[in-house]
């Protein structure tokens, strides 16, 4: 039986490419920068945790030992920290006659396997670390900025000493923070700011620009190696069928921590996992699946994306929020 084209719908022949909105939209993700991915062996994984309060670490030794006295003892309590994967999926039915009306310029099950498998699935893995690092469950109460983040206050907006408070509080934790994460539209508001322009350029670069660079060298100047990370991505947050642009990272935070993980080798050669967290996926499922299967009752090819990363926090000391009061 024959397909019957929809001439109307059809692309005219001397177009050779595909008019597609947002295609340039989220090109600098940071997910992987803050939580990165760490396959697990199996669905749940059970992994010690070594605090420092119940392990006893980073002690000295205190006091002389008498004679004939014994020495001081403690003992370590080890804990059990778990680890597992969440999959998420999403499946877009494609018509058999859009197919084949658009088959001599490109396939759209080609198209959309795109961008389920490397698209929307690393979007929602930037959308759920996000919502992992803003989250006060996880890190929490948000310790306010000095001077709240608006328009009327942009000369005495603090954020260089807003940042360096959160980067002692997290030394204050037990550990050594290397980076800075700041929404895009806190980042654009307060570089205009007297305070923050003046600290930024110095004596060396006076009137020069506030940006996440040079935000980055001011505070690196004090001593820290940090990088700072901008949150700039969006997505369409509307019912089906609309369209409502979202931005993922939340104007009401900053987070200032040790992003993680950093698989080190401690003593003794044991792997450590330095860091805040990482994005538990199971190996043997994969981060991203990809796969196509057909619906002949309803004419369809079917492009599923699935993805299994989980973007998980194991160590809430390695991070703290600083609330922006951002109106």
């Amino acid at each position: 039986m024959a397909f019957r084209s929809n001439i109307s719908a059809a692309p005219r022949d001397e177009i050779s490419a595909a008019i597609v909105e947002g295609a340039s939209l989220n090109t600098q993700l940071i997910w992987q920068d803050v939580l990165p991915p760490l396959g697990l062996n199996k669905r749940t994984a059970h992994l010690p945790k070594l605090t420092i309060a119940g392990a006893e670490l980073n002690r000295i030794i205190e006091g002389l030992k008498a004679s004939g006295v014994d020495y001081p003892r403690m003992t370590a309590t080890i804990g059990e920290f778990i680890l597992n994967p969440a999959i998420r999926g999403q499946e877009i039915g494609i018509p058999l006659e859009d197919e084949m009306d658009y088959a001599h310029l490109f396939s759209l099950e080609t198209f959309y396997a795109r961008q389920l498998g490397q698209n929307m699935l690393s979007l929602t893995l930037e959308y759920q670390t996000a919502l992992t690092i803003f989250s006060t469950a996880n890190f929490g109460t948000a310790e306010n900025s000095k001077v709240a983040y608006t328009d009327a206050l942009i000369d005495t907006i603090s954020l260089v000493a807003d940042i360096l408070a959160a980067l002692n509080r997290v030394r204050d934790a037990g550990e050594e923070p290397d980076t800075v994460i700041i929404p895009a539209l806190v980042l654009e508001r307060c570089s205009q700011g007297k305070l923050v322009k003046e600290w930024v350029a110095g004596q060396l670069a006076p009137g020069s620009e506030v940006t996440a660079t040079s935000l980055e060298n001011a505070i690196n100047r004090q001593g820290y190696q940090v990088k700072v990370k901008v949150g700039r991505a969006m997505y369409n947050s509307a019912p089906k069928g609309k369209k409502t642009l979202t931005r993922i990272w939340s104007n009401s935070y900053i987070w200032v921590g040790r992003a993680g993980y950093k698989n080190v080798a401690g003593d003794a050669g044991i792997p450590i996992l330095d860091g805040v967290g990482a994005t538990a996926y199971w190996e043997s499922y994969g981060l991203y699946v990809g796969e196509t299967y057909e619906d002949k009752p309803k004419d369809q090819q079917v492009v599923r994306g699935k993805v299994s990363g989980n973007p998980t926090i194991f160590n809430a000391n390695a991070g703290t929020l600083i609330a922006t009061q951002y109106a």
